[in-house]
């Protein structure tokens, strides 16, 4: 293999590793963004405000909304709903010792079943288990193909994954989104596909044991356009119509997004309305009737976010602003929307006035749980306290987040009710503090 395929391989491992786990704490680009040719108002930003949520308060029971998985210490663990209780679910050997046994993993909306990567010296295994990691079982195991990000469909029938090879294996193997049958058989061979141009329609290619191409990998060509990329899944749709995916770029370190539909095998990718801006990965929240996607932007030449937040098309890829970026003299930044039962929107969002220097803001900017009220420009604090943030998941029922939060440099993980109630801290901490899920209630 020549040296600059070799270095490209492994840069995509490490990248889609990344995407596997949980993202980053965002460091926000220069306080003024390139205004998108639409006339915005201006962003209003209310002090905290008492707010009846039916929520349960640390003093009861059922502190969460339902159990939460988080990988601690290389394994899944298991929180019950009274915050307290602790089990570990896996008993995985790693690769390394340095390594987290588990790399990755998701939960069925169906019947809390998991899904989760472990890696082995010449390949990666998809582990199919129980809530509690019975009944494991080997979903996937093909020699010289790695394993990531893998995605419960709503229905819960269907894994996506992202398959490649490895870059020190010598395989031919499609690299792609695939999707797969949870209740197959163990897929132990690579199935045969025929590839055909990405740049016309690929229905679904079905191998052997219910595996599925959804999406392959763009040509690893310079000349090819749009811009080559490599693809892993996101986010379903509510719907489970659609499914947003990262796309990595071959050539440069950037990534953007798109959604593939699966009724007719379109891909669509969501375009900024301004030159100067692309999308931003991994920051990608459905709409609850699957008809659009809070998404942020970039810069066009980092991977850093623009101030603001804005809707995505997903049937066009049209973007347009949603939040301004701007409130006086203070930049804004949002993350981790998320769509409430009650037709409001919720967020966490950073105020600053600070200037990134070198892409990045030092001290770390600190996000404050909010919501929109009326106008998506008008936000009101749920909460009084703020922290730098690695991730957030959010309660179904609106009353609250699972967040994880630098505390003297380390992640933490909390709960945060959102009636503005007292910190609910949980008992896992440290740098491989990553990838929270809710089981079933």
């Amino acid at each position: 293999m020549n040296g600059w395929l070799r270095w490209l391989g492994v840069s995509l491992v490490v990248l889609l590793w990344a995407c596997a786990g949980e993202p980053q704490t965002p460091t926000p680009p220069p306080v003024q963004p390139t205004t998108p040719p639409v006339e915005l108002p201006t962003a209003t930003v209310s002090a905290p405000t008492p707010i009846a949520l039916a929520t349960s308060s640390p003093e009861q029971a059922n502190v969460l909304p339902a159990p939460l998985y988080v990988i601690d210490d290389g394994q899944i663990q298991r929180f019950e709903s009274d915050a307290i209780t602790r089990m570990r679910i896996t008993a995985e050997t790693p690769v390394r010792s340095t390594a987290s046994a588990v790399a990755a993993f998701d939960i069925s909306p169906l019947d809390g079943t998991l899904a989760y990567i472990i890696e082995r010296d010449d390949r990666s295994e998809l582990i199919r288990s129980d809530a509690f990691g019975q009944d494991r079982t080997v979903l996937l195991s093909l020699p010289g193909v790695r394993v990531a990000a893998p995605r419960w469909s709503p229905q819960g029938a269907t894994l996506a994954v992202r398959l490649s090879a490895d870059p020190d294996a010598e395989t031919s193997f499609a690299g792609g989104v695939y999707l797969i049958d949870a209740g197959s058989a163990a897929i132990a061979a690579p199935p045969a596909q025929e590839i055909a141009s990405p740049q016309v329609f690929l229905p679904l290619v079905t191998g052997e044991d219910g595996l599925q191409l959804l999406q392959p990998d763009d040509p690893v060509d310079p000349e090819y356009l749009p811009a080559p990329r490599s693809y892993a899944p996101l986010a379903w749709s509510p719907d489970g119509s659609r499914l947003l995916l990262n796309g990595f770029f071959h050539f440069i370190p950037q990534c953007g997004l798109v959604v593939k539909h699966l009724d007719t095998g379109a891909l669509i990718a969501l375009t900024a309305p301004n030159g100067d801006l692309g999308t931003l990965c991994d920051r990608g929240a459905w709409r609850s009737d699957s008809a659009a996607l809070y998404i942020n932007l970039r810069p066009a030449s980092l991977s850093i976010p623009e101030p603001g937040l804005w809707l995505a098309d997903p049937d066009s890829g049209a973007v347009t602003p949603l939040i301004p970026g701007r409130s006086g003299d203070e930049s804004l930044l949002v993350m981790a929307p998320h769509p409430g039962r009650d037709g409001r929107l919720y967020l966490f969002l950073s105020r600053t006035t600070q200037v990134p220097a070198e892409a990045s803001y030092n001290p770390p900017l600190r996000y404050t749980m909010h919501r929109a009220v009326g106008n998506a420009a008008e936000l009101e604090a749920l909460r009084d306290d703020d922290a730098v943030i690695r991730s957030v998941l959010w309660s179904s029922r609106d009353d609250g987040a699972v967040v994880v939060r630098l505390e003297r440099q380390t992640p933490t993980l909390v709960w945060l009710p959102a009636n503005g109630g007292p910190v609910v801290p949980l008992a896992a901490s440290g740098y491989d503090l990553h990838n929270v899920r809710w089981g079933m209630p």
